[in-house]
């Protein structure tokens, strides 16, 4: 509503405004819908960012099991974070914000009056529950743009390892792709040993570069 009556105004001002209409009008109608559009603004910064994940572990039989197929699949290591960029929806280049998740017990605070697009919205990208905390997670922001394809130089792709449980058919495929890299590639088969919970990365060998 108050988007409605002053659309020249800020996001921050808006939200004042729709308080002093709240606090005038006293309709509960009223303030539910003014809650709704604090709602809106802070999914609106939420959508327009894009995040990806990485880990610190690289034989954490947690990780394989949630996201990679229980073992079926890869890991990809990456080197170099700090020089990746993407372009905005205004075209303007950025660099991708790479930064460590914080665990806690409590939800991150949004305060109302804010424009959520400083620490407060950042907090709440980076912040999971403390069950998560074992993930060691990182994660890359890019920030006023949409979901899409990130592309990096290939020689931030240092290796690859393969998971434990991978068919053959995906194992070979693979191995064929790094043989054809330009920029060599370390490659490893990730091995469950036989009488403990662990894993073991044995090198396959450096690949490419010829």
């Amino acid at each position: 509503m108050a988007g409605r009556q002053a659309p020249g105004l800020s996001r921050n001002k808006r939200k004042l405004l729709a308080r002093e209409l709240v606090r005038k009008l006293g309709s509960t109608s009223v303030a539910e819908d003014v809650v709704r559009q604090m709602r809106g603004a802070i999914q609106e910064n939420f959508y327009g960012t894009s995040i990806k994940c990485f880990c610190e572990e690289s034989d954490s039989l947690l990780q394989w099991a949630y996201y990679a197929d229980c073992h079926r699949g890869i890991r990809l290591e990456f080197s170099g974070l700090n020089r990746w960029r993407f372009v905005d929806d205004l075209g303007v280049a950025r660099p991708v914000a790479l930064t460590k998740v914080r665990y806690s017990d409590e939800y991150p605070i949004i305060d109302a009056d804010s424009d959520f697009s400083g620490d407060e919205l950042m907090s709440a990208l980076l912040t999971k529950s403390t069950v998560w905390r074992h993930e060691n997670e990182w994660r890359a922001l890019r920030v006023q743009t949409r979901p899409g394809h990130q592309e990096f130089d290939p020689s931030d792709l240092v290796s690859l390892v393969l998971g434990s449980r991978i068919s053959d058919a995906d194992a070979g495929a693979l191995l064929r792709i790094c043989e054809q890299r330009a920029v060599p590639i370390k490659v490893y088969r990730a091995r469950l040993a036989d009488s403990k919970f662990s894993l073991t990365l044995n090198l396959i060998g450096e690949l490419g570069g010829r």
